[in-house]
């Protein structure tokens, strides 16, 4: 999980409750831990659909990073890894 990243555009605060959400589910366990990394997933996917989102590579590795953590399908797990890398 990268930590600290540097977010650009209105965006900010959503990236900002995403990684608040994604850091406190890496801390908790069991539902606490479920929906905390869900609520991420909502906040990423929200800022995504902002003006810069989309091309994000760091809201793309996190949305792809949860998705595995949650056992998700590896291929949508595996699009998102693809996108934050080109």
């Amino acid at each position: 999980v990268l930590t600290n990243p540097v977010f650009a555009g209105g965006e900010s605060q959503l990236l900002i409750e995403a990684a608040r959400a994604l850091k406190n589910g890496v801390t908790s366990t069991g539902r606490d831990q479920q929906e905390e990394f869900k609520d991420a997933l909502e906040l990423f996917r929200e800022a995504q659909a902002g003006a810069i989102g989309n091309r994000n590579y760091v809201v793309w590795f996190q949305i792809g990073w949860i998705l595995w953590k949650q056992g998700a399908s590896l291929a949508e797990a595996g699009d998102a890894f693809s996108h934050a890398d080109r």
